[in-house]
């Protein structure tokens, strides 16, 4: 999800996502997506190439796994925004498309503050 907001609002820039441990897309982030017209079907779960970190302008973690996981090399500057991982959430289905609501939008939020102080 946050790959495709981040692409969405920062178009002038290469923007990729990766995780600790990659997984398939959750098609529930999928659907969360497409309610507000963005379309991440296509996108592929990637591992953290840590030969590339240095080559980032910015880093972002966006859980506290990642965050622990992720060697940041000094160079790299790296962002940490404490979101919850929705697909380790258990409910319903209703209770997890809610969460996933929820946490696209925490995304979203900080995007956007992100991009407001970003000199563009």
């Amino acid at each position: 999800m946050a790959e495709g907001l981040a692409k969405k609002h920062f178009n002038k820039y290469e923007i990729m996502s990766a995780g600790t441990e990659p997984e398939p897309v959750n098609p529930n982030a999928i659907i969360a997506m497409n309610d507000i017209g963005i379309n991440i079907s296509d996108h592929k779960s990637k591992k953290i190439d840590i030969n590339k970190l240095t080559s980032f302008d910015l880093v972002i973690t966006l859980c506290d796994d990642a965050n622990k996981k992720c060697p940041i090399v000094d160079s790299t500057k790296h962002m940490h925004w404490n979101i919850p991982d929705p697909a380790k959430y258990k409910g319903t289905d209703k209770q997890i498309k809610i969460e996933f609501t929820k946490i696209r939008n925490m995304i979203y939020n900080q995007i956007i503050n992100l991009k407001n102080n970003f000199n563009e």
